[in-house]
């Protein structure tokens, strides 16, 4: 932000300029995730300046947020009949994970790719805290004939 406005007092920054602030981190490649979590601190700063008293009011209320989801890949959910011929042309390791997403209901990045063998708590039936994430899920007979494998 620092980059964009500069030193630009608070008080001159509105809501054009934060339209254009957008635009501008859309020209540089930024994505709208990484423009929404610049504009939230944004938002917070001009919130705290108002507060304060340095500026009337924070122009955020005439700025919408980018559309996060619209740049976002969407899943691909495959049907039984389609898992069912996927697995047998697979390689094996990729046919691991697709049975393992598919059992488990894990996210391919945020889940399951990060998992370790520390993740795996083989004292309590097989269950599974994915990477500090809190969450637990009972493996499935294939999954554990998997893990049974893999040890």
């Amino acid at each position: 932000m620092n980059e964009y406005f500069g030193p630009v007092p608070i008080s001159q920054i509105g809501p054009e300029g934060i339209e254009e602030f957008k635009i501008f981190r859309t020209n540089v490649g930024a994505g709208p995730a990484i423009i929404n979590r610049n504009l939230a601190v944004l938002r917070r700063m001009l919130k705290l300046a108002a507060r304060q008293r340095l500026i009337a009011r924070s122009p955020f209320a005439e700025v919408d947020f980018l559309d996060e989801r619209s740049k976002r890949r969407q899943a691909i959910i495959l049907s039984i009949e389609e898992q069912r011929r996927l697995e047998p042309v697979a390689p094996p390791l990729l046919r691991t994970l697709i049975v393992l997403l598919a059992d488990t209901g894990l996210r391919v990045g945020k889940e399951a790719l990060p998992l370790k063998w520390q993740d795996v708590d083989l004292q309590k039936q097989f269950e599974l805290a994915t990477s500090g994430l809190g969450n637990r899920c009972l493996w499935s007979e294939v999954v554990l004939a998997i893990i049974v494998f893999l040890v």
